[in-house]
């Protein structure tokens, strides 16, 4: 059982960097996707911003909630 969870730890690794060319792409891949649902279709569009919305919500709860500690301690 030890082996498969250091298995699983090794394999969780997290990239922490993108390269320039990486960040065009995923640029130019979002301005695409705007550009084509905004003049194609509205809901799609509205209903991935909506989604864009509720993702920014969560990740500020999460950080909130993980700092509240710090805010309760005055550090």
């Amino acid at each position: 059982m030890g082996r498969i969870l250091r298995h699983m730890a090794g394999a969780a690794e997290i990239r922490k960097e993108f390269s320039l060319v990486e960040v065009a792409v995923m640029a130019l891949a979002l301005a695409a996707m705007h550009l084509s649902t905004h003049y194609y279709n509205y809901l799609l569009f509205h209903s991935i911003a909506e989604m864009f919305s509720i993702f920014i919500a969560i990740t500020v709860f999460i950080i909130v909630v993980n700092t509240a500690h710090m805010v309760k301690t005055n550090i």
